[in-house]
This record gives structure tokens, sequence and C-alpha cells, in this order.
């Protein structure tokens, strides 16, 4: 494969990874705007107790707007599940390709093809590599890589797990608890009940599933860092 070809497929997959972590980006950023008006203190009517809806549009009993308000949040909690979890997929895939590409490099090229597939790529929310590698300084890129101190990669390893660790208690925890939080809310009985038992368990299954996944995609990042000393992946 030629270079330009290479440099052709990099910004192809690219593309790809980035339309995938915008969908999840916005999913994630829906969710959060829904457990907000989910969970936050409202404002009660002293004469019969109904509950003030946004943009003063009216008022509702309590029970439904909390028991509408946690199953919107279901949906939202599904829909951001599944959007990370292709995210994810997209980005595994296109790491295997690209460490692939990088095999076969031809040393003359200016820049790595895993540079170039960092820099064409939109971010997830959660990606928090690049400040890892600023921190190396004049070592950050693939060609000074390799002369690296290995004080420098040690500290850089452990900023990106701690780093790490506090983006996935927001971007997954603060998710779940706004989902346990709605749930406590809701005050209806018999079958309604059921149903908001069933929908509560299948959206909290899901942001599990992802956040296990994502965790377990990260310790193998963290493998790959401490035995080759550079940061990549999310």
């Amino acid at each position: 494969m030629t270079e330009p070809e290479r440099r052709a497929l990099v910004s192809e997959l690219a593309g790809a990874v980035s339309t995938q972590a915008k969908v999840a980006n916005r999913a994630w950023l829906s969710l959060i705007t829904g457990a907000l008006f989910a969970v936050l203190p409202r404002a009660q009517d002293p004469k019969n107790g109904n509950l003030s809806l946004p943009w003063n549009i009216g008022e509702v009993d309590p029970r439904w707007f909390h028991a509408i308000a946690f199953f919107i949040l279901v949906v939202l909690a599904i829909s951001f599940a599944s959007s990370h979890a292709q995210q994810i997929r997209a980005q595994k895939l296109t790491q295997a390709v690209i460490s692939s590409l990088a095999k076969v490099q031809d040393p003359d090229e200016a820049v790595h093809p895993r540079e170039l597939y960092d820099m064409l790529r939109t971010p997830s929310l959660n990606r928090v590599a690049p400040l890892a590698q600023l921190l190396r300084g004049k070592y950050q890129f693939y060609a000074s890589s390799g002369r690296c101190p290995g004080w420098l990669c040690v500290l850089s390893v452990l900023y990106y797990g701690i780093v790490k660790f506090v983006s996935f208690v927001v971007f997954y925890l603060l998710p779940m608890w706004a989902l346990g939080q709605a749930y406590t809310l809701v005050a209806l009985p018999g079958l309604w009940r059921m149903a908001v038992v069933a929908s509560g368990s299948v959206a909290g299954v899901t942001l599990l599933q992802v956040l296990f996944t994502d965790a377990r995609y990260t310790v193998q990042v963290l493998h790959h860092l401490w035995s080759e000393g550079r940061p990549q992946g999310d």
C-alpha cells in the first residue's frame, strides 16, 4: 500500500469513528439534560401540590411527572448505551487497522499513521489520552517517543489512569445515579410499578455493559502503555 493510499484509509477511518463519537456525545448530553429535569427539585403549588413544568407551560400531578420523566430517562439511557457501544466497537476496529498500518509505515513518511488518525478524528467526551501525551513534552510524538525517560513514561501512564478514572465517574456513574434518583421519585402502584422496575433494570444493565466494556478496554490500553510507554486510544 502506497503512502497516499494509507493516508486516505486513515482519513476514512477517522471520519467513521468521528461519526460514532458525535452520535455518542450528543446522546450523553441529552441523557444528562434529561437527568437534570428528572431529579432536580421543583416548586410545588401549595394549594394542590402540583409541580410546575419548565418554561411555565403549566402544572402536573407529581406522580405522573416523575413517572414520565423516569421513562424518558430510561429511553435516553438505553440510547446512549447503544450509541456509545457502537463508538467503542468502531474505536477498537480502527485502532487495530491503524496498528497494522504502522507496522508497514515508510520511515520517510512525515506523520505517523496514528498521529494523523488522532488529528483527524472527533474525540469522545471521555477521551483523555492527549493530556498524557502532552505531559511528555518533546517526547510526545512517535519520532521521539523512544527517547522518553522512564520516569516520564511512568508519570504519564499514572496521570492517564487517574484522569481516565475521574472521567469514568462523571461519564458513567453520574447517569446511573440520576437513573436511581429518578426511580426513587416514582410513586406508581401495581402494574405501573412493575413496568418501572423492569424498564429501569434494562436501562441499568445497558449502562453497566458499556461501563465494563469501556473499563476492560482501558485496562488493555494501560497495559499497552506500561509495556511500550506511549499513550494512545481514548
